[in-house]
């Protein structure tokens, strides 16, 4: 049980990780346009 639990903690970890890796580049578009409107 131990094992199956560990894996999919890291499992967890990585998709959270992997998310914010991709959202970052939204964020810095989203900023990007809020810069050109003022």
């Amino acid at each position: 049980m131990e094992g199956t639990s560990l894996k999919l903690a890291v499992g967890i970890v990585l998709i959270f990780n992997i998310k914010i890796v991709q959202s970052i580049p939204l964020i810095l578009i989203i900023a990007l346009k809020l810069l050109k409107q003022n």
